[in-house]
């Protein structure tokens, strides 16, 4: 059912990010990640599309038509890979529910939903301001001192969705990050590899799910580990969790 989440719950998702851009030969290097369970562990995917759009900060639109085929060779540690799962010890938070937990060669993932926890809305005067700040500025539409304060109600807004701190992107400067420890007291925070799985996103007005994926891989991984997240504007919540 939608919005119930348990052992059996399939996760999949499609995140992406700039890696580079050359402005001299006016290109952008995009990388986006499509993640499922339900994946066979094949030794070759491919792809195809035929239909491209890009968006620029004003959301004005180009779309590319054209019929592109990808074959990609998948390495041997994705397409053997081996999780091992865990079960949680303890949760100091009740409204934290944990459905997936599990260490393979390529990092630890945790799968969770948070219940109680009201869905920010931008409003409309933001939304409508935000995306030609620059321009506006350069006109002469809003001073300085209001784009500061547009930008930082903006930043608000996108902490409020983002509620776990996974990352120091838009937080205050030595802002806590989550981290999962393992028995050895070594510390791992989330992944930075393109083949991460990562999700914050509302399922309702007050439960948001939260997927991610820490650098802790198998052989790091301990029968016992501490998952500690940080949770905006509000006390860290602390998961232990161990081997099944």
């Amino acid at each position: 059912m939608f919005g119930e989440y348990n052992e059996n719950y399939l996760n999949n998702g499609l995140n992406s990010f700039m890696s580079s851009k050359n402005a001299k030969m006016n290109s952008l290097k995009l990388i986006y990640n499509m993640y499922s369970d339900g994946y066979p562990k094949s030794q070759k995917l491919y792809f195809t599309f035929q239909e491209i759009t890009l968006e620029d900060e004003e959301q004005n639109q180009v779309i590319l038509k054209g019929n592109w085929k990808m074959e990609v060779d998948v390495p041997e540690k994705m397409h053997n890979r081996v999780s091992e799962n865990y079960k949680v010890v303890s949760c100091d938070n009740k409204d934290f529910e944990i459905y997936a937990a599990k260490v393979s060669d390529t990092g630890f993932e945790i799968g969770l939903t948070i219940s109680n926890i009201e869905k920010p809305e931008l409003s409309r005067e933001i939304s409508e301001k935000i995306f030609s700040i620059n321009e506006d500025l350069e006109n002469g539409k809003i001073s300085i001192e209001e784009a500061v304060l547009l930008k930082q109600q903006y930043y608000e807004y996108l902490n409020l969705r983002n509620p776990i701190i996974t990352t120091s992107f838009f937080r205050e400067e030595n802002a806590n990050i989550s981290y999962i420890e393992n028995s050895n007291g070594e510390k791992f925070e989330c992944s930075t590899s393109p083949s991460r799985r990562a999700i914050q996103k509302f399922i309702d007005d007050n439960k948001l799910n939260f997927y991610e994926t820490f650098e802790m891989t198998k052989t790091d991984a301990t029968d016992k580990i501490k998952l500690v997240l940080y949770y905006y504007n509000k006390l860290p919540v602390t998961i232990v969790l161990e081997k099944k």
